[in-house]
């Protein structure tokens, strides 16, 4: 105003910035986050083992994503050890190149006893046996339920007995604690109840009995920390995922409604392999039956969405922990997360897989199956304006790819057929064979190559890494 700006200007242009600043991304804040991606990217390609470490320690209270980052443990070589009271920190921890399942990520464990039975390892040493560990953590803190969970994650494991017969041990192990801290505050207890001898005298007898076999021992460490440690169900089955082109949960459950480029769309049919881990039925206002399942793979879990209708076909086959193949429409949405609306589903035939002692499991071929055709195309096939093709060279003028209707497959377009890209591409196109026919458009000459020969299995994975190489408008899958 002071400068003869009229104060209904002035108010009018401070209410613009008021309001641009509601989105706005100014060039410090930006360079602020790009020095921050650097730095972080840094540490994950120098400190890979300390850098998943600290991932999984920030989400270490949420499932789905303590499973997806051990996921990418796994990608990158990494290793991730049990949870256990002789070795295991409050949180996830480098151990040479592994990292150590935390104490704080089994489920219904206190900090308190957490820090308890930390505390009590530094001062007095390992605990060597179960009675041990009960009676050194026993006290304020100590809480049964919180044993049984530690039981059931294998944290007490290697301790002179297995995890049935602690879980069953309970009972006398809590009743002859329970007496000797009566016996103590009473004054009971004798010199000779000192010695070691008797105090190991006393310690209840291990039930003869054998361990739970390899499916109820998975089932109690998803119990007691949402995951599988162990072992999957599903790992057996990553190579026939492969075969039959489902989609990975992670993929589905990262998929933006709101991102034009993304491989997997809102209404897109996809097909999944993956585990029943819950089945909850509903019965609705009609009084019809509807069931709402979660659906796991080694990646992460998915919600499927069973209506009433086809509730009434497929029924028999909602059973948590069967295997099953199923195929629906992808549901995306701002305000909640993935779902597949089902529409067919069946159980998995067995796998070859490893059983106890090594020995190879027999099992009949699997049928064969085709990749699911899109029903929503990847990109418009007759935008008259494409980005460049992503190259070190200078930027070439592009033409759009101009597909006939009756061509199917995926195309791509190059600078020549010469360009170092094409040989960049190639490896990541052939890796995988399937059905899909591979077409090149050259911007040189400005014409198709429709007969390669090559045919692929067109992936999310290899979808994405195209794009990153060529750009998003540069390829282009057809069904």
């Amino acid at each position: 105003v002071k400068r003869g700006i009229t104060p209904e200007a002035a108010n009018a242009i401070f209410d613009d910035m008021a309001s641009f600043a509601s989105y706005a991304f100014n060039k410090s804040h930006s360079a602020a986050y790009a020095y921050v991606t650097y730095q972080t990217a840094w540490l994950r390609c120098h400190y890979p083992c300390e850098f998943m470490a600290a991932m999984l320690t920030s989400v270490l209270t949420n499932a789905d994503k303590l499973v997806a980052n051990i996921a990418e443990c796994g990608n990158l070589g990494i290793d991730v050890l049990p949870p256990h009271v002789n070795a295991s920190s409050e949180e996830f921890t480098v151990e040479e190149n592994a990292v150590r399942f935390g104490l704080l990520a089994v489920k219904n464990v206190a900090q308190s006893y957490v820090e308890l039975i930390i505390r009590e390892r530094k001062e007095n040493g390992n605990y060597d046996s179960f009675y041990s560990f009960c009676k050194r953590t026993y006290g304020q803190e100590f809480n049964r339920r919180s044993v049984e969970h530690l039981i059931k994650a294998g944290a007490l494991d290697n301790l002179g007995a297995n995890r049935k017969q602690m879980l069953q041990m309970m009972d006398v192990v809590v009743e002859s604690l329970e007496s000797d801290k009566k016996a103590s505050v009473s004054g009971q207890m004798g010199f000779f109840d000192m010695s070691q001898e008797l105090a190991k005298a006393s310690e209840p007898e291990i039930p003869d009995i054998p361990e739970f076999s390899e499916k109820e021992i998975l089932q109690l460490e998803k119990e007691s920390t949402g995951i599988y440690m162990s072992g999957h169900p599903m790992s057996a089955y990553k190579d026939y995922a492969k075969k039959i082109h489902a989609a990975k949960t992670i993929d589905l459950l990262e998929a933006d409604v709101n991102d034009k480029s993304s491989f997997y769309k809102s209404g897109q049919r996809v097909r999944i392999l993956t585990i029943l881990s819950a089945v909850k039925k509903k019965v609705t206002k009609n009084n019809t039956t509807m069931a709402f399942l979660q659906a796991e793979d080694v990646t992460g879990s998915i919600e499927c969405v069973v209506f009433p209708k086809k509730m009434e076909q497929v029924a028999d086959l909602l059973v948590e922990d069967n295997i099953v193949i199923i195929e629906g429409r992808l549901e995306l949405s701002d305000d909640s997360a993935s779902k597949i609306s089902l529409d067919s589903i069946e159980l998995a035939p067995a796998v070859e897989r490893l059983s106890g002692g090594g020995k190879s499991v027999s099992a009949p071929p699997p049928p064969e199956y085709t990749p699911i055709k899109r029903d929503i195309p990847l990109a418009s096939v007759s935008e008259t304006e494409s980005a460049p093709v992503q190259t070190s060279a200078p930027a070439v003028q592009t033409a759009p790819v101009q597909q006939k209707k009756s061509n199917r497959g995926l195309f791509v377009r190059l600078p020549s057929e010469n360009c170092p890209e094409l040989s960049q591409i190639m490896p990541m196109i052939t890796e995988f064979s399937g059905p899909t026919p591979v077409h090149f458009y050259y911007i040189d000459t400005k014409k198709y190559n429709m007969s390669t020969g090559i045919k692929t299995s067109v992936t999310a994975t290899l979808y994405g890494k195209l794009q990153k190489i060529l750009g998003n408008s540069n390829v282009v899958l057809k069904n």
